[in-house]
């Protein structure tokens, strides 16, 4: 998986400073449901930094539109492919939000207030921004993505 290499390239060791598909759990140990689905909430990734606060990771990755993109022979197919990649990433950013991951991270860990939503290819992520600046992940209505690389960067640099 392109996140754990990412973290471990970062010094980041699975069990002390990230933990994957956790399945998270309410005080009584019950495993927490999503609302809308019914299934368990199991994100992706939960990465611990050394001030005690925990950010979830959920890594989305949306191919199609990108490769139609990618092989569209016409300037309307690429318009037409860029157009269902946004829409893609918006209902991935939509659908973080709804499940509120950070609400379930218990004490004495503290969350932070956002998820991160990882895209695996950040040239892909790059081409989306510079293409279609509205993309809507600003305006989510619940926290905000980062670049993960940057991030572990920063909790790398924190904990030595």
């Amino acid at each position: 998986m392109i996140l754990d290499e990412l973290l471990e390239s970062q010094g980041l060791k699975e069990g002390i400073h990230y933990e994957k598909q956790v399945t998270l759990r309410d005080r009584a140990g019950k495993a927490i449901l999503n609302e809308e689905s019914g299934k368990r909430m199991i994100p992706d990734t939960i990465l611990h930094y050394p001030d005690g606060k925990d950010a979830v990771i959920d890594s989305k990755v949306s191919l199609t539109a990108f490769v139609d993109y990618q092989n569209a022979e016409t300037d309307e197919a690429r318009a037409d492919a860029l157009q269902r990649h946004v829409r893609s990433v918006r209902q991935h950013v939509a659908e973080l939000a709804r499940k509120d991951y950070s609400a379930y991270i218990k004490l004495p860990r503290q969350a932070l207030n956002y998820v991160i939503m990882f895209v695996p290819n950040e040239g892909r992520s790059s081409w989306r921004w510079q293409k279609h600046r509205s993309c809507g992940v600003r305006h989510s209505p619940k926290g905000c993505s980062l670049p993960v690389s940057r991030i572990s960067r920063r909790h790398s640099a924190s904990s030595r």
